[in-house]
C-alpha cells in the first residue's frame, strides 16, 4: 500500500441554487450547476412569462457557475419592483426560481 487513497470523480447533478441576496436591491448572485456539457440558457422572466434579460446563453462544461443580475432588463433600464423568475435549460434539464426585486 502507497498510502494513497483514490480520489473519487466530482460528480455534477444540473441544478439552480436560490439567487442571494433575495429580495435584492442592486444586485443579486446566481449560481448554477451544470451536469454534462449542453447548450445552456438563462434568464429573467417577468410574472407573464416575458423575457426579461437574457443572463448567460451558450454552451458550458460541466461544472458550477456563478453570475450576477443587477435588475435591468436587455435594455439597460432598471425593472421595477416585484417579482421575477429565473430560469435555467441546459440539455433536458429546466428549473425555475423566484426572485424578489426591491427598488
Amino acid at each position: 500500500d502507497d498510502g494513497d487513497d483514490p480520489v473519487p470523480p466530482t460528480v455534477y447533478i444540473s441544478a439552480l441554487e436560490q439567487n442571494y441576496p433575495n429580495p435584492f436591491n442592486g444586485l443579486t448572485t446566481i449560481v448554477y450547476t451544470i451536469g454534462d456539457r449542453c447548450a445552456v440558457e438563462l434568464g429573467i422572466f417577468d410574472p407573464a412569462g416575458r423575457l426579461v434579460r437574457t443572463i448567460g446563453q451558450g454552451e458550458r462544461a460541466q461544472g458550477r457557475y456563478s453570475t450576477t443580475w443587477n435588475g435591468k432588463d436587455n435594455s439597460g433600464r432598471a425593472v421595477s419592483s416585484g417579482v421575477y423568475f429565473c430560469r435555467i435549460k441546459a440539455g433536458k434539464f429546466q428549473q425555475t426560481r423566484k426572485i424578489i426585486y426591491m427598488r
